[in-house]
């Protein structure tokens, strides 16, 4: 871990250093997942190609989207010009929810919220009588991805690996995909500045004496960019480094950061939805949801100032549906990413049990 003046935990990616990196080569032989599909510059990018396309190729014209979603990425999604009713469906949904009434022309999104669903959820774009889009940003390699069988297959890639852009988009049912280009000017630079931020958050990281500032405004400065302008592909830095790295060891890695989680803090589990704890799956990041929005924000502040920055994954006040504005406002994550180690984890734990 980091020298204790210049530690935090959450927040971006820092650029990985070349240690980690070797420990999270993919093996000879071993084939990535990216050796199927194509690689846009954002999973957004590519979600909003597949939509031209099907609606030249499949006549889509309508697209049923879950109440709990991005918001950022169905703006754009309506900006273009669909029509996105939405279902309710929501990480603690129980059963899984699905559109009530499907037309002709109708498209199905669906979202593995946090990696939490497996291969029970295989089926369930089986059934739907219609083209279904499964969005994997929070485990592109869990069983329910491996498993697939949907016509079409989106990952936000920055989400889950140490790069500053990047979606995946593929069709388990062999279906025509449509070609990302080249990437944009603009991308590129967005991209870059990412990088310029994530170097510098390893620097400071490793004990260099940087102000939070400097780092975060690259960062924030990329991000406000980041899809901006047209659709194009991944930077050719990112695609690099994707295709060296294992997607299965950064998996495993979460999976183990998220079990001494739960370990060093067993009170958690009052916290914590059943659906997270699957065996087979991979969290995306620790949730914790509370008995009320004043308590999650109590928790939230004590976390900040103490270096811990959790995140609220999405906060969606105006989604009209109950239990989707519910889940927004009392739910808390905590990344579970590769490049914490022990004593990182440990250190969340004491601030964790500190508030509780």
């Amino acid at each position: 871990m980091a020298d204790e003046p210049f530690w935090e935990y959450g927040g971006d990616f820092p650029w990985p250093e070349s240690s980690e990196v070797k420990r999270l080569l993919r093996k000879p032989g071993e084939e990535t997942f990216f050796s199927k599909g194509v690689l846009f510059g954002t999973g957004r990018a590519a979600l909003l190609a597949l939509l031209a396309h099907g609606r030249a190729s499949r006549g889509w014209r309508r697209l049923w989207a879950p109440s709990y979603f991005c918001p950022r990425v169905m703006e754009s999604i309506e900006a273009a010009g669909w029509e996105c009713p939405r279902y309710v469906d929501t990480p603690v949904s129980d059963p899984t929810g699905f559109p009530s009434a499907r037309n002709p022309g109708d498209v199905v999104l669906r979202m593995n919220f946090f990696g939490w669903r497996g291969e029970e959820a295989i089926s369930g774009s089986e059934h739907l009588g219609c083209d279904v889009i499964e969005d994997h940003s929070h485990d592109p390699c869990g069983p329910w991805s491996k498993g697939s069988r949907a016509a079409y297959c989106v990952a936000s890639l920055r989400k889950t690996m140490p790069v500053p852009d990047g979606g995946w988009l593929w069709s388990p049912a062999g279906q025509s995909l449509p070609n990302p280009g080249r990437a944009t000017e603009e991308h590129l630079r967005s991209a870059e500045l990412k990088i310029t931020g994530m170097t510098l958050k390893q620097y400071y990281r490793a004990g260099i004496p940087l102000a939070k500032s400097v780092f975060r405004d690259f960062l924030l400065r990329g991000e406000a960019l980041l899809g901006a302008g047209a659709v194009g592909g991944i930077h050719p830095h990112s695609a690099a480094m994707l295709g060296c790295l294992s997607p299965d060891r950064i998996a495993q890695r979460r999976r183990e950061n998220f079990s001494t989680f739960c370990k060093w803090v067993p009170l958690l589990q009052k916290f914590s939805p059943e659906k997270q704890t699957a065996s087979k799956n991979t969290p995306f990041s620790l949730v914790l949801i509370f008995d009320t929005q004043c308590e999650r924000e109590r928790v939230r502040t004590g976390l900040m100032q103490r270096c811990i920055y959790p995140s609220l994954v999405w906060s969606l006040p105006n989604a009209g549906d109950p239990l989707t504005v519910d889940f927004g406002n009392r739910s808390l994550t905590l990344s579970c990413h590769y490049f914490y180690g022990e004593r990182d984890l440990e250190r969340v734990a004491e601030a964790l049990r500190s508030l509780f």
